[in-house]
């Protein structure tokens, strides 16, 4: 393996850091045995910045490239975290749609048999009757007419992943900037 850059890091499939290397887990080290890496990293991942600084945290994280993204314009700065494992989601979030509605414009048959005049009753398709009135029938129903539906329940968010070791490079050659 070639001679790392001291604050690379690399992707393995081994279980195990390689010796040099340490996992980015978000661990607390000490500056005074990590003087090169601090002096990259300073407290971006955390630490008090006197006698500790963090690594990265990529457990359960996927990469994102530093900068502001050209489509959203949103910008991604070197240590910020974001994202959820699981969402719910609210109304404005779904997209727009419309429910059938079955409804008949005769005497009722079941229930109630003598429906005040001019009623719609409804029925469900299972039952045998339902009718679709045309649009120039259509009238405003109550608000309280058709219930909700869902459970208001979070779903997953993750992508499919294959999960490796994420490592930092503890020595190795200090990058100089171009």
């Amino acid at each position: 393996m070639s001679m790392p850059y001291i604050g690379e890091v690399r992707m393995f499939a081994i279980p195990f850091a390689p010796r040099h290397w340490t996992d980015c887990s978000g661990q607390q080290v000490a500056i005074n045995q990590n003087q090169a890496l601090f002096a990259l990293l300073g407290t971006v991942f955390g630490g008090n910045g006197t006698t500790t600084f963090g690594l990265p945290d990529y457990r359960g994280r996927t990469p994102l490239g530093i900068g502001t993204d050209p489509g959203s314009g949103l910008t991604y700065n070197s240590g910020q975290t974001g994202g959820l494992e699981n969402v719910t989601l609210i109304t404005s979030q779904l997209p727009q749609h419309n429910h059938l509605f079955f409804a008949q414009n005769d005497t009722g048959t079941l229930a109630n048999p003598n429906p005040p005049a001019g009623s719609n009753i409804c029925a469900k398709p299972d039952s045998g009757f339902y009718y679709v009135a045309p649009d120039s029938n259509l009238t405003t129903l109550a608000a309280d007419v058709l219930s909700e539906t869902g459970g208001s329940q979070p779903h997953s968010n993750l992508q499919p992943s294959l999960v490796l070791r994420f490592s930092i490079a503890l020595q190795g050659v200090f990058p100089s900037r171009n």
